[in-house]
């Protein structure tokens, strides 16, 4: 965790720095293979036979850093999610070796699933990770809250305008959002939650509450608390319900 999470629900998420290392080998050798192509016509014999020469090793470069990405990544994916639920004391679910793991346990009361899911758009796959936490109880009222965007102009808004600034809400019942948001610590959590992921989802419906964000995800730290905010979450709606009921 960096020094300046302290005051922070959810600790930013954290960059591989192997995983860098290779984009930066990656990123100079295109910069390199494209600046042979662009001063090819001004280069001396001796140079442009030299640079021949590199190019070999240069397209292997570029074709062996990618690949070397796509292992390492989904292998420390792999290392630290397995970490994660022997640490929590959950199950593990693996279709085949090479699949990241899906992971299923209670945490505070709450039934947990944690997996990730594709989507496959033309020639691209898209990655999300996705979580599931399951109320004890079902609860009459529903929302969804997503990253606001253009498509979502001025609309779907709580009144709260800080949270609204960065989100759009859709819910059966302003009271259940005023109450959650009123709460400190959940607010500045579901502020936090995915700040920098390019796409992210809360649901409430029936006896689930279901959270998606755009990309993979291995930062042990983070995950850890986004569990624990949305189980803390699960519990203040099962509470704010039974309230209801009673009153």
């Amino acid at each position: 965790m960096f020094p300046s999470d302290i005051d922070r629900v959810i600790p930013r998420k954290r960059g591989n720095l192997i995983a860098q290392a290779l984009r930066a080998v990656f990123f100079l050798a295109m910069v390199a293979f494209a600046g042979y192509f662009f001063f090819a016509s001004e280069l001396s014999e001796i140079v442009e036979s030299l640079t021949v020469f590199l190019s070999v090793p240069l397209i292997a470069v570029l074709v062996a850093v990618p690949l070397a990405m796509v292992i390492y990544e989904n292998w420390d994916q792999q290392r630290k999610w397995k970490a994660l639920a022997e640490e929590m004391g959950w199950q593990v679910q693996q279709k085949h070796r090479f699949a990241t793991p899906t992971l299923q346990g209670t945490h505070r009361g709450h039934k947990v699933t944690i997996t990730e899911v594709t989507n496959q758009r033309g020639r691209s796959r898209e990655y999300y990770t996705q979580y599931v936490v399951q109320l004890n109880t079902p609860v009459k009222d529903n929302f969804q809250i997503e990253r606001r965007n253009l498509m979502h102009m001025n609309r779907y808004k709580t009144g709260d305008e800080g949270f609204d600034r960065r989100h759009s809400t859709q819910a059966s019942s302003t009271k259940l959002i005023e109450q959650i948001l009123g709460v400190r610590r959940l607010r500045q959590g579901l502020i936090e939650l995915g700040e920098n992921a390019r796409s992210k989802a809360l649901v409430l419906k029936g006896n689930t509450l279901g959270y998606v964000e755009g990309g993979k995800t291995s930062d042990m730290d983070y995950l850890r608390a986004a569990t624990g905010l949305l189980s803390e979450l699960a519990t203040n709606v099962e509470r704010i319900e039974q309230m209801d009921y009673f009153s």
